[in-house]
């Protein structure tokens, strides 16, 4: 009798070294997984516990389940973002209203809201919006000469965004336009002199007993030189509170005559706090001068300078002289 070969056993479950696909029983990416055949010890091979090969990650929208929660692209990530239409760029004058007219929509019928912002503007602007997140209109205080860039942004319910944006270009009226800013809030006042006012460095220049010589908040639109009003001066806007702008024009000023411009501190609200005044001066359209000074008492008057019209184009001369000067309401 042939005897039998010895047992060998059950055969091998795997070779050493041999990879397969497994699940992690997690959800998502998370579930795929890789199991490696290895020795498990008495020469036995065996697969090893299953590893995942991909690790749970923000949600984004992929169609795939990024954070292993048993959801795919959730939150609305894949929803698109509103749409928006702004009005066309703008030309105006300078202390103008300018409406702004909007759109916005959602087409998967979110709920969103709206907000309009400066994206860019002059230094001394402080312009505002009359209804910053309406989502069909404001109107915007266009209140400087210079370029304003103005931005209007919906977000919707899933925080996606879309802004368009609006360049209103504020322009000077007439061909001479003084302009003054300050920085903090406070009752300043811009001053014209004609040159029949005398000694612009005498305080009672500044002052009603001048008479009409003086163009300011208690004399607006004083008639000067010849008759009709085209070279006479008109205060436009006169701010008590806030900061500014204030400014004076002469559509078609005497060609040769040279005006003083002056900046009184009429009431410190500010005090103790120093205001830094700012005027500029156009002249046929164009930026001749820009001064600047801090002011720091009650009453304080700054001779700013002259400027002489020449037909096509100004001669600026800066002054600097100061002194105390009446506030009107104590005279």
């Amino acid at each position: 009798m042939i005897p039998e070969p010895p047992d060998a056993g059950p055969p091998p479950i795997c070779v050493v070294g041999d990879v397969k696909d497994c699940s992690t029983g997690l959800k998502g990416v998370c579930e795929a997984g890789k199991t490696t055949c290895v020795e498990s010890g008495e020469l036995i091979a065996g697969w090893s516990p299953c590893v995942g090969v991909t690790v749970s990650s923000a949600e984004v929208c992929d169609g795939l389940d990024n954070d292993c929660d048993g959801l795919s692209d959730e939150g609305g990530l894949c929803s698109t973002p509103p749409l928006v239409t702004c009005p066309p760029d703008r030309t105006v004058n300078a202390n103008s209203s300018v409406a702004l007219l909007t759109t916005a929509t959602d087409a998967e019928g979110d709920n969103f809201t709206c907000e309009w912002d400066v994206a860019s503007r002059p230094a001394t602007s402080a312009g505002n919006f009359s209804s910053p997140t309406n989502c069909h209109q404001t109107n915007y205080f266009a209140d400087v000469v210079g370029t304003h860039n103005v931005r209007f942004t919906a977000t919707d319910s899933n925080g996606q965004k879309s802004t368009c944006a609006t360049t209103i270009t504020v322009l000077p009226v007439g061909d001479l336009w003084i302009e003054l800013t300050w920085d903090r809030n406070n009752d300043m006042d811009l001053h014209l002199l004609h040159p029949s006012a005398g000694n612009s460095h005498s305080p009672i220049a500044w002052t009603p007993l001048n008479g009409p010589y003086d163009c300011f908040f208690a004399e607006k639109t004083p008639a000067w030189d010849a008759p009709g009003t085209a070279d006479d001066p008109s205060l436009d806007r006169d701010d008590e509170v806030f900061t500014g702008p204030e400014n004076i024009r002469i559509n078609s000023p005497v060609v040769g005559q040279k005006y003083t411009i002056g900046v009184h501190n009429y009431a410190y609200n500010a005090a103790p706090s120093a205001v830094n005044a700012t005027v500029k001066v156009y002249c046929a359209g164009n930026l001749v001068a820009t001064k600047t000074r801090p002011f720091t008492d009650l009453g304080d008057m700054w001779v700013v300078g002259t400027i002489e019209y020449r037909g096509n184009d100004c001669a600026f001369t800066a002054d600097g002289y100061n002194m105390f000067v009446v506030p009107f309401s104590a005279l």
